[in-house]
């Protein structure tokens, strides 16, 4: 049930010099619903138990590694717990770094393309007609890495990301898709005029007022293509689809969103 019969040292470390009666009320609440779940699992097993708590600690949340034997009586009850507790905090944070880096860009933060990817898969698998995607490139990016330097065109993204994060849609979700390519996976969408209206606000937010980076005022536009999932479709055969409407805004010179709703029916909107 909890209670604590014997202590050593290092415990009273993890604790932060508190004195408990109950090691589960060290137990972090959102944390304590798993942990008496795998502790009814390790009351099933016979042998040793390593289960992963969650702290509360006086500096904060720790990560610990309990690893329990279950002393039991003849017939087989529980009457008592040996265990030992490792802190891996350092540990578990390092990992969580590691899986933050392997799924986000550095940049910008957003989402990465590996990401994107997955979380396309499984929008449409779970209910494709309700998807979208909103293809997003940066008009003449190139000059200006080559008249400014990489480190400007760095804050230019920044900057763009910024605009963008400002007008999707809460369900939605923003990703670099790689250089300066974005892409919003969309929601929720009842039809085409859902993601070609994400698709304006884009084009608007980002071109409303020049970039400004030191002494350098930039104006910079974004052609944009949008493509909503009518059928049956798998996450590149979307991706495509705005991806091609997005070279329908740069054949019309930039700074638009163009619609493709299937491959047979692609529409341009008017100029943004």
């Amino acid at each position: 049930e909890g209670g604590l019969d014997l202590t050593s040292d290092m415990w009273v470390t993890i604790t932060g010099g508190r004195s408990v009666e109950n090691w589960l009320d060290l137990v972090h609440p959102e944390d304590l619903e798993r942990v008496f779940r795998e502790w009814s699992r390790a009351i099933d097993i016979l042998g040793p138990s390593v289960v992963e708590i969650d702290f509360t600690h006086a500096d904060g949340r720790r990560r610990l590694t309990l690893r329990a034997r279950l002393i039991r009586a003849d017939e087989g009850a529980v009457e008592s717990v040996i265990g030992t507790i490792d802190d891996v905090t350092a540990t578990y944070a390092h990992n969580e770094e590691l899986r933050y880096r392997a799924e986000h860009d550095t940049l910008t933060g957003l989402i990465n393309r590996r990401s994107l990817d997955a979380e396309l898969r499984t929008a449409l698998t779970d209910g494709w007609p309700a998807v979208g995607t909103v293809f997003v490139d940066v008009d003449e990016f190139k000059k200006v890495n080559d008249r400014h330097g990489h480190d400007v065109g760095d804050v230019v993204l920044q900057v763009i990301t910024q605009r963008i994060s400002r007008v999707v849609r809460g369900a939605d979700r923003l990703g670099r898709f790689g250089g300066d390519e974005f892409v919003v996976l969309c929601h929720g969408v009842t039809g085409p005029e859902d993601v070609l209206a994400v698709g304006r606000r884009i084009v608007e937010s980002v071109s409303r007022e020049p970039i400004h980076v030191g002494d350098l005022v930039l104006a910079v536009t974004v052609s944009v293509g949008a493509a909503a999932a009518s059928g049956p479709i798998d996450p590149r055969g979307l991706l495509t689809l705005a991806d091609h409407a997005m070279y329908e805004s740069k054949g019309r010179g930039g700074g638009c969103v163009s619609l493709a709703s299937t491959p047979a029916d692609r529409e341009s909107a008017p100029r943004a």
